[in-house]
Formats: structure tokens, C-alpha cells, sequence
């Protein structure tokens, strides 16, 4: 038997046996450390690189961040890289990497850029995060990284951005407001970085997980009273303890469950269980029809990524709330501070509210739009300004040595620390006054505007593909918040301002509760109690805005006066309806208002070709040109003197923005520029290439599978969604797959419908006086309102793509594949540009292309049923030219072999020459053309294309006729070249369309593939068909069609 001596004994031995190989491991690891430091620590001594004076043997700079220098560690570093005038320095930790810092731009975009495959967290912080990030994407590196970064790039969309402008942010601001309003009624001192920190923790779990935590109601005097942000607070502190703690050192402690690492075990307990909790409510409501409607990021993660997992979903949500909510608040009680020690700044910021947004000075306007942000700059430079001064550092490894542009060599196993608050006082990267709060170096003197500046110089929201998905909303709800509460309050911290620092931990946040007192409001808000003096004050205000009205209309009336006696004396034809003071008002809006463009035709035809004069009641006299030669001399003689003018740019801008196509002078030209860039003959093979041969084959096989099952299919509802998914893939890089829906439904998708009504409501403000539809969209009335609604689809929707495709682009490695618009303005503008520039410049090339070129296929399509000889010899022209076209041996033309179709290209140009719609201008001084008449300053000039195509003395006696063969040299059986300002579909001279090479290649493409395999016939006799009220000129309803398959037919005969 083993006696229990036996038994002390052997395991005695074991004990001892256990703890030698334990020493001889533990030896051997810290060995090969050493050795493995002493290594990097000669390659980068070796370079002569800068250690701080204070460096002592083996401890290095242990005692400086974890002693000495410990509450003030952000100045330490910043000396030091003061003293080395921004070039890297090493910091040593004993039991940490040796960590070369970093300050430079060059240095930074060096890392988070140009060698971003190299550097990651590396192994030792993923870990060191680990506990507290999970597999989240701030947490992880690789591939994991990637795919959450696709993931969170889908839940930051625009269009979740502006539903969490209109409902969370303003509502927590709001109430924030009636916070501070409360506490100025009652002269409470109260601290802003509680309440900051309550408002920022209210909106990031209402945003991330549905769910209201009501901080705003509760105790004003106590320091975040929640259980989860107490949680989260101690989050933060041990994070910071670790990153300046050796790895052993924090590591012992968590084994041995001492200290702050037994803090962040509670706190991780506390946070997981309420998350957990939180999820499990959010997951039981997806059964009911309340899931539909939620927007917050839980239920759009689980949307997109189909995962149920509790631990995914907490990782996801815990890196957005610990991402966002700690740095969004402590920014605003830097800015708190910062107003508080640059009053002129302060005065500054109101001054700017006071002129650009009045509203929210006298409580008109409780809460800005995102599009009220926009005029208000100074504000972004406020907190861009603070941004910059308040943040900390961050952290990467490389993966393999390598050696930075600048030549300074990393080796494998160090680490690089990007510090943020000390590169933003580097003189040679800001200035002689770095250090200093100057937010008038973020503004262009020129244009008033926020400058572009390097995201790796203003490194606060990182760079590169890991540059703050949550930016632009972290952006607007600071901005927000600093518009709302420094419109109305005086908000004045108790301490001497200049005395406040900052705390121990990682997200840099104001030291002490930022005690505030004397909170005043500035503006006098509106109240139920001033009630009893509105209706004065609304008798006030109709007064002085009918006396307002009154002088304009009194003006507007004397100078047309002035320019009619000009046109009058001319004696230039009028049409015979035309009335005293209504003019031609009536024709226009109700007699001929579905028939317009034939009444422009039968008054151009009344005025022999000739310039003539319409008068709509409101709106400026217009002379009417359908002559090649007048214009010629609007658009190219005296194109500076003819503009689209105030009024058309007014029109345009709500559907194109400072687009291309809705500005004049120097901001079009800028726009001509950037746009010619972008439309390069490699772009265009490019789309040819994949895009448009792609689309093309995909309706071709709806239209098979409709002819297989002999159903009838809306033509226009197909030809749109063809274009909308070319121009969307083209111009976003998104595929809205429009044909891969129902074909019977008519347009299904909201952006469509949307861009419809701008067709529409354009074309009723170009045919109404200016007065009447400014009076219908400042009262949200009829088809402004329809806009407005259509508006709000529309960008955000773009905007939601938009930063998709940026997103998906930061993220891609494939630097090859083709590049869309978006990434073509973007590389065009060094990367500067503001988001609303990409936004207006991409939707003015959908705008102006899209419905343009679907709806001229529609016409084609009418045409080849009306004209069906025209048909037969597109039909003939294929077989003989391009045979393999029609046998299916190529399933679409190429570029070149388009070059053969001249016939279908003659067709096509026929169809565009009598289905286009109406241009606008207007001199910007009195000019007389080389005609002789004169056009005084105040009038406006149209070319109805529509009319101009049917004039006898343009186009020959057949002017109406539809008649390809007029576009065929007879010798040459080629395309005859006509002067463009004949043929006036895309307009001519410097105005020319520059995507007109595109839109005619894409619409060939289209129609060769189709009309070679398929007779397409409407239901509805083609010559009954007519076109619908919009300013595009689209077929009227459905154009419903019958498809016979050819190809199939010459099977089953074969």
C-alpha cells in the first residue's frame, strides 16, 4: 500500500519538480526578452534617435510615466517632441516594447496609410484591449478588423445619421437645454461634465441599443448615479492604468484579481449583465412589427450581419458606446473650457449665429438642421480647434521591420505611438502658435469656409482605412449641442478656467466635476406665458411682410415695365392669347400646360423661326430662340454675358445643390473642371466595359423571361431601373440592383419615385410665377411639399451610399479595381473635399443623366413602333455589320463595334432631336444679338429644343417627320457631323454636355443588344402616345409592351 509518508514525499517532489521547471521557463522567457529588447534597443540607439534626458538604465522612462510625470504625461511627451522639433523619439517602459513616438504628418500617414498592411495593434494591445473591447473593431486586427469594419460602415449609413438628427439628438439636447434652463432659474451651480456625460450616455444607448436611460432626469448633483456608466467610467481608468503599466505588471494584478484590475472584473460584470439584458428585450421585440421601424445599431447589426450572437452583438455595441460616448462628452467640456478662456472666441461664435441662423438666438429655431450647420463654420472651427489641443495618443506595431519615408528604421517588436496633443503643438506642423486656441486657422479668409487640411496633420479621428467611421456623426451632434447651448446660455465655470487639466486616463477628460455657475440664458425664448401678445406680434409681422411683398412686387412691376417698352419697341412677335398683365399666364399653367411643348412649337412655327415673347405674370419677360444662329451667340459668342442667372440658379438649387448644373460663373467653371477629370475616355471604356455590358445583359434577361411567359412589362419602369442601376454602380459604386425586383411593379423603389417628383416639380416652377411656388415651399404646400419629402429620399439615401462606398473604399485593398465617381472626385480633390461638394457633384451627374437617358430609349422604343421600316433596316444594318450580334456568338457591341452601326446611331439621334426639352438663360447685362435684337438686362431666354427640332427652317419641310436618313451622308454611309447648335440635345459651346459621348454609347449599347433579339411592341398604338408633365420630357404612363424572343423562334425553326 502508499503509505502517506510515501505520499508527503512524492508530492513534495512534485511541488518542487513543478516550481524548478516553472523557474527554468519563466528564465528562459525573460532571457529571450531581454535579449530581444537589447536587440531593438541597439537598432534604433544605432540611428542616433532621441531619448528623453531623464532615461535611466534598465528602468528607462518607467519612473517618468508611472511617477513623476504621470498626472501631466500628455505635457511630458509634448516637451519631448518639442525638443526633437517633431522628428520620432523612444520611450522606455520596463516590461513594455521599446515605442518609438511619432509626431509628424508625414510619419503618421506613413503608418495609418502607406504602410497601413504592416502596422497593427498588434498582439500585445489586442490583448491588452481584449478585456475590455472584445472582437469588436476597435479590438482586433486582420481580417477581423476588415469584416467588422464592413459591418460598422453598414450601420453608420447617412440616412441612420439623419434619423438620429431628427429624433435622438435633438431630443437629448433639448432636454439638456431645459436642464440648463432649469438650473439658471434656480442660480444652481451644477457640473457640465456630469450633465455632458448623462446626455452623451443617453444618446449613445438610445442609438445603440433602443433603450432610454433617462440620465437627464435623474440627480444633477450626482456623478453619473448609473450602474452601466460607472461601469463604463472604470472601463477607461484601467485602460489608461494599462497602457502606461509593464505588461507583467497588469497582468499579475488581473491573475491575481487585485487592485483596478478587480475594479474592471466588477465592471465588466455590471456593463455585460445590463447589455445582455438589453439585447435580449431588443431580440424579443424583432417579432413585432415595432422591429420594422427601430433604427437603432443593434437591430441594423443583426440586420446586416444575420448574427444572433449574444457575444458578437455585445462586442459590436460595447466598441460604439465605448468608442463614442467618453470622447464625444469630454470634447464638449474642452470646448466649455475653451469659451470660457477665449471670451473673444465666444463672441465670435455668436456673432456667426446671430447673422447665419437668427432663429436659435430668439427661439424661433429650437434645434439646428444638418444643413443649418453648414452656415454656421466658425462653430466647426470652435470644435475642430479643440479637437485638435484635447486628445491623447494612438497605438500601432509593426508586423515585420521596416523603415519609415523619413528613414528612421522600426524594427520588428517595437512599438509606435502616435500622440495626438503633442503633434498638435509641433511648430513645424501648425505654427508659431501651435500650443495657442485659434480657431481662425481652420478658416479660408478667401471663402470664409472651413479649410481641407490633412487628415494626417489633424489626426484626431485617425486616418487611412482606419480613419473614425463615427466621425461626421460625432461631428454634427458636438456641433449641435455647441449651437443650442451657447445660443442661449452664458456658461461659466467656477474655477479659474486656466487652472483646469486634465484627468488620468486614456480618453483625456477634464479633471473634477467642471463645476459651472451664473448660467443666464442670452436669448429670451418664446413661452406659453407671451402667449396674450401674439396675436400682436402676428398682426406685426403680416404687416411689415405685405408691406414687404408690396415694394418687391411694386419694383418687380416697374422694371419689367421698363424691359417690355425694349421688346415691345421691336416689334417681336407675341402670341395672340397673350393678355394684359396675365401675358401668357393661362396658356402655360392651364390651357396648353400637358400640351406645352406643341404650343411652343405652333408659336415658334406663328413667328416664322424668329425670336418672340412670353409673358407669365411673375416672372421676368422671356424671349423665345429656335434659330441655330441666336443660339450660337447665347451660348458660345457671349456665353459670359448669357448665365442660368439668379432665378434658374434659385430653381435648381434644391434638386442640384452647387452642382455643375445649378451655379454659374466661377463656381460652374470650377465645376466644368473637376467634371472633365472625371469623364476621361479611360473611365468611359471602363463602363463600357463592365457596367453598362453588365446592365444591358441583365435586362436582356427579363425581357427574356417576359417573353417566355407572354406578359405585357412597363418598358419605361424597366429602361429606368436599367439607368438608375448604371448611374447609381457609375457614379457611387452601389448596385441598387433595380432589375433584380418585380418588372411589374411600376418604379418600387423610394429613390426612384423620389427622382421622379423632381422632374415634375421642376417643370411646374419653370412654368409658374417665382412668387407662387417660393409662397408654396415656405408654406409646405402641394407639390413643394412633395418635394421636400422627395428631397429627404433622395439624400439620404445618397448620402447613406456615399459613405458606404467611402467606407468599403478605406477598407479595400484592391487599389485596381475601377473606380467610381465618388473615388475619381475624391483622388481629383486630394481627398478635401467636403462631403456635401461629392454629394451635389455625383447627384448632378445621376440628375442630369439618368431620367435624360432612359426616357430617350422610351422615345426610341415608340419610334421603332411607329416607324417600324426604320426597325427593319436597324434590324438589317446588325445582320450585315455585325452578324455575330444577332446569332448570339457576342452578347454586346464593343465601342468599335458600335463604329459599324452608323444607322442605329443615326436613329437614336433622330429620336434625341425631337424629344428634348427646353434651356434657360439670362444676360447679366443688356446685349443685342447679331440679329440686331436687343435684350435688355431683366430678361430671360429660352431654346425649346422640342419646338426647335420641328422647325421647317432648321431641319427642311420634313422637320416633324421622324427620318434617320437625314443623318446619313449619302457617299459615305456615315454619320453626318451637325453643327450642335442645330442639333441642341446636349446642349453647345463651353456648356456642352461632357458626358454626351457616354450617354450616346451607353443608349447604343442598349438599344443594339435589345432591338437585334427581341420585337418589342406597345400594347397602347404608339402614335396615341404622348409625353408627361416634367421638365425630362418622359413618355406619359407605363409604356406597357408585348416581347417576342426572335431567338428562341429561330431555335425552335432550326
Amino acid at each position: 500500500m502508499w503509505g502517506i509518508t510515501q505520499h508527503q514525499v512524492t508530492e513534495r517532489e512534485a511541488v518542487l519538480a513543478a516550481g524548478a521547471l516553472s523557474g527554468l521557463y519563466l528564465s528562459f522567457k525573460l532571457l529571450s526578452a531581454v535579449y530581444k529588447e537589447m536587440k531593438i534597443t541597439r537598432a534604433l540607439d544605432a540611428q542616433g534617435i532621441y531619448r528623453p534626458k531623464s532615461t535611466l538604465p534598465i528602468l528607462g522612462n518607467t519612473l517618468d510615466v508611472m511617477y513623476f510625470q504621470k498626472d501631466r504625461l500628455q505635457d511630458w511627451m509634448s516637451d519631448q517632441s518639442q525638443i526633437t522639433e517633431g522628428k520620432p523619439w523612444v520611450l522606455s517602459i520596463i516590461g513594455r516594447p521599446q515605442t518609438l513616438i511619432i509626431t509628424s504628418p508625414e510619419a503618421c500617414e506613413d503608418v495609418f496609410k502607406a504602410q497601413f498592411d504592416n502596422f497593427g495593434r498588434g498582439d500585445e494591445l489586442v490583448d491588452l484591449q481584449h478585456d475590455i473591447f472584445g472582437e469588436g473593431v476597435a479590438g482586433v486586427d486582420g481580417e477581423k478588423w476588415l469584416k467588422q469594419r464592413r459591418t460598422a460602415s453598414h450601420m453608420f449609413s447617412m440616412k441612420m445619421l439623419r434619423d438620429v438628427m431628427d429624433e435622438v439628438i435633438i431630443e437629448k439636447t433639448l432636454k439638456l437645454r431645459d436642464v440648463l434652463a432649469g438650473c439658471a432659474q434656480d442660480g444652481r451651480v451644477v457640473s457640465m461634465k456630469s450633465l455632458l456625460g448623462k446626455f452623451s450616455s443617453d444618446v449613445f444607448t438610445k442609438i445603440g441599443f433602443g433603450v432610454d436611460l433617462h440620465g437627464l432626469d435623474g440627480d444633477l448633483n450626482s456623478e453619473m448615479d448609473h450602474p452601466f456608466i460607472e461601469a463604463v467610467d472604470g472601463y477607461a481608468e484601467v485602460f489608461g492604468a494599462r497602457l502606461q503599466s509593464p505588461m507583467w505588471f497588469w497582468k499579475l494584478k488581473r491573475f491575481l484579481n487585485i487592485g483596478d484590475e478587480r475594479m474592471l472584473k466588477r465592471c465588466i460584470k455590471v456593463a455585460t449583465d445590463l447589455l445582455n439584458e438589453v439585447m435580449m428585450k431588443s431580440m424579443e421585440s424583432k417579432t413585432t412589427e415595432d422591429w420594422k421601424t427601430k433604427t437603432d445599431l443593434l437591430t441594423l447589426f443583426v440586420d446586416h450581419t444575420g448574427s444572433t450572437s449574444s457575444s458578437d452583438m455585445r462586442d459590436a455595441m460595447m466598441n460604439f458606446f465605448l468608442a463614442g460616448k467618453e470622447t464625444t462628452s469630454f470634447s464638449l467640456t474642452w470646448i466649455i473650457v475653451n469659451l470660457n478662456r477665449h471670451p473673444r472666441v465666444l463672441a465670435k461664435l455668436r456673432a456667426e449665429i446671430q447673422e447665419k441662423l437668427p432663429g436659435l438666438m430668439t427661439g424661433e429655431l429650437q434645434v439646428p438642421t444638418m444643413e443649418d450647420l453648414q452656415k454656421v463654420p466658425y462653430i466647426e472651427a470652435v470644435l475642430k480647434e479643440s479637437l485638435r489641443l484635447n486628445m491623447t495618443g494612438v497605438h500601432r506595431t509593426p508586423f515585420r521591420s521596416t523603415t519609415l519615408r523619413e528613414g528612421t528604421f522600426v524594427p520588428f517588436g517595437t512599438y509606435v505611438v502616435m500622440s495626438v496633443y503633442a503633434a498638435a503643438r509641433v511648430k513645424g506642423v501648425w505654427g508659431e502658435d501651435a500650443a495657442d486656441y485659434n480657431p481662425d486657422r481652420w478658416i479660408d479668409p478667401t471663402t470664409g469656409k472651413i479649410k481641407a487640411i490633412n487628415p494626417f496633420q489633424f489626426i484626431t479621428f485617425g486616418g487611412g482605412p482606419h480613419q473614425c467611421i463615427g466621425m461626421r456623426f460625432a461631428m454634427l451632434e458636438m456641433q449641435t449641442v455647441i449651437a443650442v447651448l451657447f445660443s442661449r446660455f452664458d456658461i461659466k465655470t467656477k474655477e479659474n478656467p486656466f487652472d483646469i487639466t486634465y484627468d488620468y486616463s486614456v480618453t483625456l477628460p477634464v479633471k473634477g466635476p467642471l463645476d459651472c455657475t451664473r448660467i443666464p440664458g442670452v436669448a429670451a425664448m418664446w413661452t406659453p406665458s407671451q402667449h396674450a401678445n401674439y396675436g400682436k406680434a402676428a398682426a406685426a409681422i403680416a404687416f411689415v411682410t405685405a408691406a414687404y411683398v408690396g415694394w418687391n412686387v411694386a419694383s418687380a412691376v416697374v422694371a419689367r415695365r421698363a424691359v417690355n417698352r425694349v421688346l415691345a419697341d421691336q416689334e417681336l412677335y407675341e402670341p395672340p392669347t397673350s393678355l394684359p398683365l396675365l401675358g401668357s399666364t393661362l396658356d402655360v399653367m392651364v390651357h396648353h400646360k400637358h400640351r406645352i411643348h406643341e404650343w411652343f412649337t405652333e408659336q415658334s412655327l406663328a413667328a416664322n423661326g424668329r425670336p418672340w415673347v412670353l409673358r407669365i405674370i411673375g416672372r421676368p419677360p422671356t424671349l423665345v430662340l429656335t434659330s441655330p444662329q441666336e443660339i450660337e451667340d447665347v451660348f458660345k459668342t457671349q456665353v459670359n454675358i448669357f448665365e442660368k442667372g439668379p432665378d434658374i440658379c434659385e430653381i435648381c438649387h434644391d434638386f442640384f445643390g452647387d452642382g455643375i448644373v445649378g451655379v454659374d460663373g466661377e463656381k460652374w467653371l470650377q465645376q466644368r473642371r473637376t467634371a472633365s477629370h472625371l469623364f476621361s475616355m479611360q473611365m468611359l471604356r471602363d463602363v463600357m466595359d463592365e457596367v453598362v455590358i453588365e446592365k444591358t445583359l441583365k435586362l436582356r434577361d427579363v425581357l427574356a423571361e417576359c417573353a417566355r411567359l407572354k406578359k405585357a412589362v412597363s418598358m419605361k419602369s424597366l429602361l429606368s431601373k436599367l439607368s438608375s442601376d448604371v448611374f447609381t454602380k457609375i457614379g457611387f459604386g452601389v448596385d441598387l440592383n433595380g432589375l433584380g425586383g418585380d418588372e411589374d411593379v411600376e418604379m418600387e423603389h423610394p429613390f426612384i419615385k423620389a427622382i421622379e417628383t423632381f422632374g415634375s416639380v421642376f417643370q411646374s416652377r419653370l412654368q409658374s410665377p417665382m412668387w407662387l411656388w417660393r409662397l408654396k415651399k415656405r408654406l409646405n404646400l402641394g407639390e413643394e411639399r412633395e418635394l421636400r419629402k422627395a428631397s429627404k429620399i433622395v439624400y439620404d439615401l445618397v448620402m447613406d451610399i456615399m459613405q458606404k462606398s467611402i467606407a468599403d473604399k478605406a477598407a479595400a485593398k484592391d487599389s485596381k479595381q475601377r473606380k467610381d465617381l465618388i473615388t475619381l472626385f475624391l483622388e481629383t480633390s486630394d481627398n478635401s473635399a467636403d462631403v456635401l461638394a461629392v454629394r451635389d457633384t455625383v447627384m448632378n451627374f445621376f440628375l442630369a443623366g439618368k431620367d435624360t437617358t432612359s426616357f430617350s430609349m422610351s422615345w426610341m422604343l415608340v419610334n421603332m413602333n411607329r416607324y417600324p421600316h426604320v426597325f427593319g433596316k436597324i434590324r438589317a444594318e446588325i445582320n450585315a455589320n455585325l452578324p455575330q450580334l444577332l446569332s448570339g456568338e457576342i452578347e454586346a457591341p464593343s465601342m468599335t463595334d458600335l463604329q459599324k452601326l452608323p444607322y442605329l446611331e443615326a436613329a437614336m439621334r433622330e429620336s434625341l432631336r425631337l424629344y428634348m426639352a427646353t434651356v434657360h438663360r439670362a444676360p447679366n447685362q443688356s446685349t443685342t444679338l447679331s440679329n440686331g435684337i436687343h435684350v435688355p438686362l431683366g430678361t430671360h431666354v429660352i431654346v425649346p429644343t422640342y419646338a426647335m427640332g420641328r422647325m421647317p427652317m432648321v431641319w427642311g419641310p420634313d422637320a416633324a417627320e421622324y427620318r434617320p436618313e437625314r443623318w446619313i451622308d449619302e457617299e459615305t454611309g456615315r454619320v453626318l457631323k451637325i453643327s450642335p447648335f442645330k442639333f441642341f440635345s446636349f446642349l453647345a459651346g463651353p456648356h456642352q454636355c461632357i458626358g454626351m459621348r457616354f450617354a450616346m454609347l451607353e443608349m447604343q449599347t442598349v438599344m443594339a443588344v435589345l432591338l437585334s433579339r427581341f420585337d418589342i411592341q406597345t400594347v397602347e398604338n404608339p402614335f396615341d402616345i404622348t409625353y408627361d408633365f416634367s421638365v425630362t420630357l418622359p413618355v406619359e404612363g407605363p409604356l406597357m409592351a408585348n416581347i417576342h424572343d426572335r431567338s428562341v423562334a429561330a431555335a425552335a425553326s432550326n
